[in-house]
Formats: structure tokens, C-alpha cells, sequence
């Protein structure tokens, strides 16, 4: 898969995923800043976002490793 998994970053805090979505800090690895386009409270919520799926995603694996046992 050509696309990073954003769930496994969750680790990341809102900052951070600012300076990349926003500042451009990963430019030099293929991703341009878009301050032009996006603004803070966007990059909050699918951090947000991101968060929330990775957790969801994380409880339903717990279930389903607890129901084959």
C-alpha cells in the first residue's frame, strides 16, 4: 500500500499533524503543506478522527480475538 495507515500514528499529537498537514514538515519525503487549503480546526478533527477509528478498530480486534478463544 502506497498510502501511510494514519491509525498507527496515532501517537502523533494534533501539533505535530499540524506541522505536517499545515507547515509542510514532511515535504521533503512527498507531502507539501496545505495551509492554503486547510485550516487548524480541520487538522483537529480528523486527528480527531484518527484517533477515534484507531481506537474503534483496536476494541473490535479485542472482540473478535476474545470470541475465537
Amino acid at each position: 500500500n502506497m498510502l501511510p495507515d494514519l491509525r498507527q500514528s496515532i501517537n502523533w499529537t494534533s501539533n505535530i499533524l499540524s506541522d505536517i498537514v499545515l507547515n509542510g514538515m514532511l515535504q521533503y519525503n512527498g507531502m507539501a503543506g496545505y495551509s492554503d487549503l486547510s485550516k487548524e480546526s480541520e487538522v483537529e478533527a480528523i486527528h480527531s478522527f484518527v484517533v477515534k477509528r484507531a481506537r474503534l478498530d483496536y476494541q473490535t480486534q479485542e472482540n473478535s480475538n476474545e470470541n475465537t478463544e
